[in-house]
């Protein structure tokens, strides 16, 4: 596939889309967020992590998207997928650390950006959310922002 054409082929080839994050109601200390998905039909893909900073979709979501010349824009959410995503912020990847663990501990896979202070967690329909929530707050640094960036629960 070419960046100037929708996704047209169903593929198990992962593929980069990006959210405009003015567009998404997201915080934001840049203007876009690449992740990686999969064609599931012209136009439609599913994508294979949670964002970071796009708020409302997950891992799983079918999503339509668009060319735009470089690659794919995500326009909107088709189709939500089982699961919530918790959102982290920390100063650094070693404030997150006591939580990533934590969660860790309890069978659940924080994933860390590489250069941001921010960590996701995917939580299943089949774990209650507010205990997750909790426990994630009471073992981040202080000055760590615990929030739902997608809830589905």
């Amino acid at each position: 596939m070419t960046a100037g054409t929708v996704p047209s082929a169903v593929t198990t080839t992962l593929v980069p889309v990006s959210f405009d994050l003015t567009a998404w109601g997201s915080w934001r200390p840049v203007a876009t967020e690449r992740v990686q998905a999969t064609v599931v039909a012209p136009g439609l893909v599913r994508l294979a992590s949670s964002p970071f900073l796009a708020a409302g979709v997950a891992r799983g979501d079918l999503v339509a998207v668009s060319s735009t010349g470089n690659g794919w824009t995500v326009d909107a959410l088709i189709e939500p997928a089982a699961v919530s995503v918790l959102r982290l912020f920390g100063g650094s990847r070693e404030e997150l650390a006591p939580a990533v663990r934590g969660l860790a501990e309890i069978g659940l896979t924080a994933r860390r950006h590489a250069s941001l202070g921010v960590a996701v967690v995917d939580v299943p329909l089949a774990r209650p959310l507010v205990p997750v929530t909790e426990l994630a707050a009471q073992l981040c640094h202080a000055l760590t922002v615990v929030e739902v960036s997608c809830s589905r629960h």
